[in-house]
């Protein structure tokens, strides 16, 4: 496992995951965690537990075999970034005259790194684009997230 792991806003749930060789089936898992980390029974003996809380995630596998134990850590970092975003609609009703609406997102456009995200009624339906044209009715939900992070 790598020193840290990094948890981007793209997931609720960060997953942890121990890389075996070919003979996974000789190894028992047990995890803990320390530093804030919590991990849920049923999640401790898996191979790539998810877990909501950064800290540091400790795995301990045993060889069946041999009965050689090893150990190793690593610590849970949260970059997930919450950018301020706003939707700016020209126009109020679609109408067989008016059959779109013009709607702009607003983000920090100083930020070459922000990628943008457009969805209606929560499915995606475009992306890197700060303004869509409405066709049809429904909830439009716009999204700047830091494209380093995710």
């Amino acid at each position: 496992m790598s020193d840290t792991t990094s948890w981007t806003c793209l997931e609720s749930k960060a997953t942890l995951n121990a890389v075996f060789n070919n003979q996974r089936d000789k190894f028992s898992i047990q995890w803990s965690a320390t530093n804030g980390g919590i991990i849920s029974a049923g999640q401790d003996t898996i191979q790539k537990p998810k877990v909501e809380k950064t800290g540091v995630y400790t795995i301990k596998t045993t060889n069946a075999v041999t009965g050689c134990v090893l150990t190793d850590s690593t610590r849970l970092v949260d970059i997930r970034e919450v950018v301020d975003a706003n939707l700016i609609k020209y126009g109020d009703t679609l109408t067989c005259k008016e059959p779109k609406i013009l709607l702009d997102g607003v983000a920090d456009t100083e930020n070459p790194d922000l990628q943008y995200f457009w969805y209606l009624n929560g499915n995606k339906i475009a992306n890197d684009t700060l303004s869509i044209e409405a066709r049809a009715g429904g909830v439009f939900t716009f999204k700047a997230i830091n494209r380093e992070l995710s």
